[in-house]
């Protein structure tokens, strides 16, 4: 199983973040999804091998609200894939 931390757009009420919780939750693989209303998040844990990012984001965008990875789970999925770091100037940005 992996986690992963989404930020929501589109939600108004927590009928809607109900609404999200359900269908990230019907997602084949998800078996796991925690929407919290107040800071527009939804914690998910999945089975990478029947699911991934993009199917979830799918399913959110088809009931009408956008999800995006949060940034510090982006520089996981950078150190997970081994993509190297970025250099500019003086400064260094390793993408753990």
């Amino acid at each position: 199983m992996e986690t992963l931390t989404l930020k929501l757009q589109g939600m108004s009420c927590a009928g809607c973040a109900r609404n999200i919780e359900r269908t990230i939750g019907s997602v084949p693989g998800v078996s796991d999804c925690s929407v919290n209303f107040g800071i527009e998040q939804a914690t998910v844990s999945y089975n990478p091998r029947q699911t991934n990012l993009k199917t979830i984001q799918k399913a959110v965008t088809a009931a009408g609200y956008g999800a995006s990875l949060l940034e510090d789970e982006f520089c996981l999925l950078r150190r997970k894939t081994g993509l190297p770091r970025r250099n500019f100037g003086n400064y260094s940005i390793k993408f753990w």
